[in-house]
């Protein structure tokens, strides 16, 4: 970690999780237990993109070495920035002071859902296979359930569904089938 910058909050991506919500009609995305935070806009000092909100509890789990100092963190989005997290009081983690990159980075190792263990190469298989991800579906009914952390896990800081949603959509645009 070292010290600069300012931060503040993004949106998430709005696609729906594919085939609509899961059997009960309830909408898992909304319901999960990591809402979008809402907070003043900033930018990270590195790549100058738009940074959202992430709980500190998030931060403190997934730093390596000791815990961050107790302030409020924001995730850079770019994929290409080496900075992860922006504390309010100047402090960057970048990327190899994480245990788990988030998905959307660079080399991040491909997972996309920590609390499941679901990566990019089993999703892409079971959509080449099936058309569809039971892994995903899986995902959609424990986190209904509330058998998730994705407030501690997900180095994004939160619900991951509309990440697997996207990730879904690409696999069924590069599978032959």
């Amino acid at each position: 970690m070292s010290a600069e910058g300012a931060g503040a909050p993004g949106a998430l991506n709005e696609s729906p999780p594919p085939g609509g919500p899961p059997a009960g009609g309830r909408d898992v995305i909304a319901e999960c237990c990591c809402r979008a935070a809402t907070a003043r806009p900033g930018v990270c000092p590195r790549s100058g993109d738009v940074t959202r909100l992430v709980p500190w509890r998030t931060v403190a789990a997934l730093v390596t070495g000791a815990v961050p100092p107790l302030e409020e963190y924001r995730l850079c989005p770019d994929a290409d920035c080496p900075v992860v997290y922006v504390g309010s009081a100047g402090t960057l983690v970048d990327r190899s002071a994480v245990r788990a990159v988030p998905a959307f980075k660079r080399d991040s190792g491909d997972v996309l859902c920590h609390c499941f263990g679901l990566d990019r190469p089993t999703l892409q298989r079971e959509v080449e296979r099936l058309g569809e991800s039971p892994s995903v579906t899986s995902i959609q009914r424990a986190t209904a359930e509330g058998r998730c952390a994705c407030d501690v896990r997900n180095p994004a800081g939160g619900c991951c569904l509309r990440d697997l949603a996207e990730a879904v959509r690409a696999a069924r645009e590069r599978s032959p089938r």
